[in-house]
């Protein structure tokens, strides 16, 4: 254990680097549409949905068509709101894996095709591209926008 403080030392004096605008912005509106898609839809099965099927509570027909036309609706724009943000993040991931990308030019759906076709590195039994594509957990997102932890998910501390 004596060894990890002096290590942690070096990680916290380096210099925190910052992430920029459309980093945080496409991690944000990931992050909201996906809190939107599971939320409205734990919402209807939890709430809406139970009330609308109920028959003892007096609840009119044209009520329970408007309810479930109005909660179908919305799921829709947030299932599409996570399509866009999904868009934008996967943006996001090809301009921090090639640094000579900007990220106009990541936009581009055929920038995006050449990212994720790539074959893998020398070394690599995976290309970036199907990293990317395969990642399901949210660790590695969080390093960007808590920099002064970015030791975590990089590996550099190791415990001997």
């Amino acid at each position: 254990m004596s060894c990890l403080v002096p290590e942690l030392a070096l990680v916290y004096s380096a210099a925190a680097s910052w992430p920029t605008w459309w980093q945080v912005v496409t991690g944000f509106a990931l992050f909201l549409a996906v809190a939107s898609v599971i939320g409205g839809a734990l919402t209807y099965l939890a709430v809406v949905r139970p009330v609308l099927r109920a028959t003892e509570m007096g609840i009119e027909d044209a009520d329970v068509v408007v309810m479930r036309c109005r909660s179908a609706t919305l799921l829709a724009w947030s299932g599409l709101a996570l399509v866009g943000a999904a868009y934008f993040q996967l943006a996001s991931g090809v301009t921090r894996a090639d640094g000579a990308t900007s990220f106009a030019e990541a936009l581009a759906p055929a920038q995006m095709w050449h990212f994720l076709a790539r074959p893998a590195k020398a070394g690599s039994w995976m290309s970036s591209g199907a990293l990317i594509l395969g990642r399901t957990d949210f660790s590695s997102w969080w390093p960007c926008y808590w920099p002064r932890c970015s030791f975590l998910a990089s590996g550099t501390v190791s415990i001997r």
